[in-house]
């Protein structure tokens, strides 16, 4: 199980990358930082960096505004 946004899900992420499941959740990557287990995630290896069980990720958006 992976904990996705502090929910932990029910879908089998391990073994997917973190571009993999960016692509499920419908999330822009351009707009996102993700967070895996407390450590920020470069956005060069979203394609390469597999999940594991137990992962805790946090997807952050940035919202513009004015």
């Amino acid at each position: 199980m992976i904990t996705v946004n502090g929910k932990t899900s029910a879908v089998a992420y391990s073994g997917q990358s973190i571009l993999g499941l960016l692509n499920k959740l419908e999330v822009q990557t351009d707009r996102v930082v993700v967070e895996r287990n407390g450590v920020i995630i470069k956005r060069e290896v979203y394609d390469s960096l597999l999940l594991e069980n137990q992962d805790q990720i946090e997807v952050i958006s940035f919202v513009g505004g004015g």
